[in-house]
């Protein structure tokens, strides 16, 4: 499973569109609280629910393997079956302790855009502004080289899909007037 920390401060629907995809329970209250968001298909395999415990073991900073504890305090139901078996959605200050990091360390920042095709001009920018061999600074779609793909493979599965739509139509058009004009042959001539 993935976990993810979130400050639910500075989450909205913009940010974090899986809070329109919360099907049970509700958004944590703070950034400390102590409850686990997971996703509906990842709850039915484990056997969870709303109110039961979860302990969670996850690698820390320093590559050491070490578990938390938290209460399931809601279940998301998003549609896509990648995202619901596999999403935990922890308060980052509960993740950060069980991680060893510190208020002002992560091990990602995600930064939001009005357009996904200003994502490379960004990146590079903030590279540029940053300068630092600690940091890596990469579009969405080099961080998530899975996700890109499945939106590269749907929007091509779209497209095959209109065109077999449109040669479809263009074939009853066609028939139709086929079959209009070879009724009307003899008055012609």
């Amino acid at each position: 499973a993935m976990a993810v920390g979130i400050d639910p401060a500075h989450e909205d629907e913009t940010t974090l569109g899986l809070v329109e995809s919360l099907a049970q329970g509700e958004m944590f209250a703070s950034a400390d609280d102590p409850g686990i968001i997971i996703g509906a298909k990842l709850a039915e395999n484990l056997d969870l629910e709303l109110g039961k415990k979860v302990v969670y073991t996850v690698t820390d900073k320093s590559g050491e393997i070490t578990s938390g504890l938290a209460r399931v305090s809601g279940i998301l139901e998003t549609g896509a079956p990648e995202i619901d078996s596999a999403t935990c959605l922890l308060p980052i200050d509960s993740m950060r302790k069980v991680l060893g990091y510190e208020a002002d360390e992560a091990t990602q920042i995600a930064v939001f855009l009005a357009s996904h095709r200003q994502a490379a001009d960004v990146s590079a920018a903030l590279a540029g502004e940053i300068g630092s061999d600690t940091v890596m600074v990469m579009p969405w779609d080099q961080a998530l080289p899975e996700l890109a793909g499945f939106i590269t493979m749907k929007q091509t599965g779209n497209v095959v899909l209109q065109g077999i739509i449109t040669i479809l139509i263009a074939a009853g058009i066609f028939n139709t007037l086929f079959v209009s004009v070879m009724e009307r042959l003899r008055e012609f001539g």
